[in-house]
């Protein structure tokens, strides 16, 4: 396993909003911009790892996708998407112990803290901010009702890495279009 992915250091369940537009071109092709954020919540043993009493850690991701839409009923339709993204990760710990100077462990090479295998004597590893660029894609079912809003449920998988670090995050969606 990959000592730098988000599954090693984050545990599920984190919060994820999202809000989008989209506009089709035809029945079945359209094109959506999307704008998320998804709360990351450090695991306990991540915590330890950085010798902190708590953290916050985020992302906010922007992606533009084609889509492709399934009609299958005048009622109900599916619809796939993909496309690039845009990742920013960030967050900050609290009360941490860490030695700067110390050799880093996967952590602080996820946390985007280590430089030069040690962490830095300047203390600004406590924050984090990185850009990464990526992909994402998932699909999703709806069903319209006759005011014409649609009622939908969506699946994603997100994915974004920099310098060999990866923050990935697959949000369940459910909300309404018109």
């Amino acid at each position: 396993m990959d000592a730098s992915t988000t599954k090693t250091y984050v545990r599920q369940g984190g919060f994820v909003a999202d809000v989008g537009a989209a506009r089709n071109v035809s029945r079945y092709l359209g094109l959506r911009a999307d704008f998320m954020f998804a709360n990351l919540p450090l695991r306990d043993s991540t915590l330890e790892l950085a010798q902190a009493s708590g953290a916050s850690s985020h992302v906010y991701a922007f992606a533009l996708d084609p889509i492709v839409n399934l009609p299958v009923t005048s009622r109900y339709s599916g619809y796939f998407l993909a496309g690039p993204n845009f990742l920013h990760r960030s967050g900050s710990l609290d009360n941490e112990t860490t030695v700067p100077g110390a050799a880093c462990n996967g952590f602080w090479t996820w946390w985007g803290a280590c430089k030069n295998f040690s962490i830095p004597l300047s203390g600004d590893f406590v924050k984090t901010s990185q850009n990464e660029l990526g992909y994402n894609f998932g699909g999703g079912v709806a069903v319209k009702f006759p005011s014409g809003v649609q009622l939908y449920a969506e699946y994603r998988w997100v994915h974004g890495s920099h310098n060999g670090v990866t923050t990935d995050f697959r949000p369940i969606t459910l909300g309404f279009r018109w």
